[in-house]
């Protein structure tokens, strides 16, 4: 089953909820209306609900609705649900930590929970090399709550690409001129709004070069542990004198960064992996003996930059010898183009992936519906688009346009029909808790019937989830109650 732990940190945060079955209820226009008062001027992203659960707006680091969807998934008989971290280096680890501890607790007191893995980006990334690092350092190399380990072949499974798993590591670093003594130097660093990660800052005399600077000793050097975000990270050291200097912020753990000013113009340089930045400069600050404080960069606007977890040639081998990969297709049509991809979501007919010996298949897809179109070659689009193949459309029969349709669930019961043809070891359920989606610009989803796309969710027809619907009443475990007889 995929499951979102994305409820928490910057998602959970948005206030009011927007709830966008209840917009078009109210008001029908906003479909068509790209400044309607109700999207709340929210345009590339932003966290829309396509309605609201059962349980309400939860967080997912709240042990009530974690303990209920444990027993809730067992019931149902599902034995693996695999966590998203398709989206950039996240990996929401306040949420995954929590479930955990409450699924071991369950365990304890007889519930029979599913295992837990990963499902990592959609291509050998230097993100999905972030993730995995960080998975197995602060998870997996320690064996914590391994008996939730979905294990294949003998290790614990991973849906993510091995030839990401190359030695790197990230640096980001200013050069700047003092022309007094000084005593300290800062960098403003966000930690992406959950509190949790780590970063060195080192101060060098500049030598030269850059090369040649850092493989020289710092003159200080701080590790600074799951500091706030945008915290202002401060290396104190004993008074230098003038001259030219280096710092570098390196040693990168989970989701950190440094901001940088876009539009500053300071006689400083910013260097990134040991490479000139040349669109801005980091912001930081100089602390002088006389006890004065000066920018060493000023700017109007800034945005993070990321420093990724740098991984080294030892490290990169033992994460290579521990986990089973399967790395994940990501579209809905084109199959399996290599065997030992899996899939997460497919229009009809659904492909059989990794082809065993003698016949069969490990896996296979099954989804409640997919944001995809005749129109886009069923390949993803904007699931808002009226001609989307949403939970009433099946390929055997198209559109059915009957009031009450969306309640019948006859697109997950024609995936459920192709799963039983292919009879794979495993079928991968898509999916039980998105809930949210952004608001983009047709430009980057193109959409002939609104002047905006919602990709992933939209309302009570276009969406894919299984978790009861409150607004749908005594209906609102229809799909959960389906699935409990597929999976039966």
């Amino acid at each position: 089953m995929f499951y979102w732990t994305w409820h928490t940190d910057g998602n959970a945060d948005f206030s009011p909820v927007i709830n966008i079955s209840q917009i078009l209820k109210q008001d029908p226009s906003a479909a068509t209306n790209l400044n309607d008062p109700a999207w709340g001027g929210v345009m590339n992203g932003g966290v829309f609900w396509w309605d609201e659960p059962l349980f309400g707006y939860y967080r997912t680091t709240d042990d009530w609705v974690l303990r209920k969807h444990a027993q809730m998934l067992a019931d149902a008989g599902v034995d693996v649900v695999f966590f998203d971290c398709t989206n950039g280096s996240l990996t929401w680890k306040s949420s995954y930590t929590e479930l955990l501890k409450v699924w071991e607790q369950a365990r304890q007191d007889g519930v029979k929970t599913p295992q837990i893995a990963f499902i990592l980006n959609f291509g050998p990334t230097t993100t999905s090399l972030a993730e995995i690092t960080e998975l197995y350092n602060d998870l997996y190399q320690l064996g914590l709550y391994k008996d939730l380990w979905f294990m294949w072949n003998g290790k614990p499974l991973i849906m993510a690409y091995p030839e990401m798993l190359i030695a790197t590591s990230n640096t980001a670093g200013l050069k700047f001129t003092s022309d007094s003594s000084f005593v300290g130097v800062d960098a403003s660093c966000p930690s992406w709004g959950n509190n949790i990660g780590n970063l060195t800052l080192k101060l060098y005399k500049w030598n030269t070069n850059y090369s040649t600077t850092v493989a020289g000793t710092p003159i200080a050097d701080s590790t600074f542990v799951n500091f706030n975000d945008n915290a202002r990270l401060r290396l104190n050291f004993t008074p230098q004198p003038a001259g030219q200097y280096y710092w570098e912020l390196s040693n990168a753990v989970e989701v950190v960064g440094v901001w940088k000013w876009t539009n500053t113009k300071d006689p400083v340089t910013s260097y990134f992996n040991g490479t000139v930045v040349t669109d801005g400069n980091y912001d930081s600050k100089i602390y002088l003996t006389s006890g004065t404080v000066n920018n060493l960069t000023n700017g109007t606007s800034h945005t993070p930059v990321q420093i990724l977890p740098g991984t080294n040639s030892t490290l990169v081998q033992n994460i290579k010898d521990f986990f089973t990969f399967r790395p994940g297709q990501p579209d809905y049509v084109d199959g399996p183009s290599r065997n030992d991809q899996w899939g997460w979501l497919e229009d009809y007919p659904q492909h059989g992936y990794g082809s065993k010996i003698g016949g069969g298949y490990e896996e296979a897809t099954v989804g409640v519906s997919q944001n995809a179109s005749g129109a886009s070659g069923g390949h993803a689009s904007a699931f808002n688009r009226p001609d989307s193949y949403g939970r009433s459309y099946t390929f055997a029969n198209g559109q059915n346009t009957d009031t009450s349709a969306y309640l019948h669930g006859y697109n997950f019961q024609e995936q459920w029909s192709r799963a039983f043809q292919l009879d794979p070891d495993l079928v991968f359920v898509t999916g039980w808790n998105e809930w949210i989606a952004g608001r983009w610009s047709t430009s980057s989803w193109p959409n002939p019937y609104a002047p905006f796309s919602f990709v992933d969710e939209y309302n009570w027809e276009k969406s894919r989830d299984i978790e009861p619907v409150k607004s749908w009443g005594d209906n609102g475990d229809d799909y959960y109650l389906q699935l409990v007889s597929n999976v039966r």
